[in-house]
Parts: structure tokens; C-alpha cells; sequence
């Protein structure tokens, strides 16, 4: 009887999946830097996928021991070296500009490199993250465009939010179980205290 239920469960199970593979990429809208550019409220706090050129790169540790990484990205090839390090073009119509920050430091350096390598080969680079553009961000003029989740060259992909070791999210959980202790604290004496 216990065999009869077992692979009755088992057909059920098999049969109830799906053979539909949901693709990693799925919960991103590709879109390209003219689409941004042009129509900005159309993706406007969406996520995004985006493939362009590295114009300019740059990567710095920030106060508190946080580090930096900033991407101006176009939609043409920038073979400058001199211009490595910049990430404004004020002549250059077609671009937007990426960054995260965080404690992670050695992904996000690790970021940087891919990028940086791949403005030097003439690669394109695919970001992903939400688009919410003119966002403030530290002391950068108009600030930013695109808010990084994670980068790919070719076929490596690396999540720039991985191993955040933040100082909220360090302290988030400990916050939390105070602030419901101190909520079941508070509905105890409701009890208490109606008729």
C-alpha cells in the first residue's frame, strides 16, 4: 500500500511539472541606450537588460570603507585610452551611465576589471539592474541612470550585489526581531488592558 501511494505520487509529481525552462534573464526587459535615452518613462524603475560599449570606467573606494564602481556605457566602440577613467561624454548623445556600491569589494573590483577589459578588447558588455535615471549618486553631477545588479562579458556573469557585507544588512535581522518583540510586547498589554 505504501509503494501504491508512493508511485502515485510520483506520476502525479512528473506529471504536474513543467517542461517549459524559464530563462535565468526572463524578469529583465532588454532594451537598448536610444530606447533609454529617448523614452526614459517608458522603463522608468524597470528592470533592464542592456548591451553596449564601455566608454569609461571607474572604480574608488568611497567613505566608511564602501567601494565604487561606475560605468559610462554608448552605443559605439571608444578606443581612447586616454579616456579610460572618464565617465562623462558630453558629446556623445547615445549613453547612460551604471554604478553600484557596496562592501562586497572584492566583486565589485572584480566587476570593474571585466569591464575595463572589456572596453580595452572592444566588447560588449551586458548590464542588468533598474533604470531610474538622474537618480543622486555621491558627488556625480546628474548622477546615474541604471542601479547594477550584475554585469556579463561573453559567458561569465557575475552578481555585483553577492556577499554585500553592509553594515544594514549585518544589523537588518537583529532590527527586526526587536522591533517584534517589542510589537508582541505591545499587544500583550492591549490585552491586558481592554475590558
Amino acid at each position: 500500500m505504501k509503494n501504491l501511494f508512493l508511485s502515485l505520487f510520483l506520476i502525479m509529481f512528473v506529471g504536474c511539472s513543467s517542461n517549459e525552462e524559464v530563462a535565468p534573464d526572463a524578469s529583465y526587459t532588454k532594451v537598448s541606450i536610444k530606447d533609454l535615452v529617448d523614452s526614459p518613462d517608458d522603463y522608468r524603475h524597470s528592470n533592464i537588460m542592456l548591451e553596449a560599449y564601455v566608454l569609461g570606467a571607474e572604480f574608488d573606494p568611497s567613505e566608511g570603507g564602501a567601494q565604487l564602481f561606475i560605468l559610462s556605457l554608448g552605443e559605439e566602440l571608444q578606443c581612447d585610452d586616454r579616456k579610460a577613467n572618464q565617465i562623462f561624454f558630453p558629446g556623445v548623445k547615445y549613453k547612460v551611465r551604471a554604478a553600484e556600491d557596496g562592501y562586497n569589494s572584492e566583486i565589485i573590483k572584480s566587476c570593474y576589471i571585466m569591464a575595463d577589459n572589456a572596453r580595452k578588447l572592444g566588447s560588449k558588455l551586458t548590464v542588468f539592474g533598474t533604470f531610474n535615471p538622474d537618480q543622486p549618486f555621491y558627488y556625480y553631477g546628474n548622477g546615474i541612470d541604471i542601479e547594477i545588479q550584475k554585469i556579463r562579458v561573453g559567458t561569465k556573469t557575475v552578481n555585483s550585489d553577492f556577499d554585500d557585507k553592509s553594515k544594514f544588512a549585518h544589523e537588518t535581522p537583529g532590527m527586526l526581531k526587536k522591533m517584534y518583540q517589542g510589537g508582541k510586547k505591545l499587544i500583550d498589554f492591549a490585552g491586558k488592558i481592554t475590558p
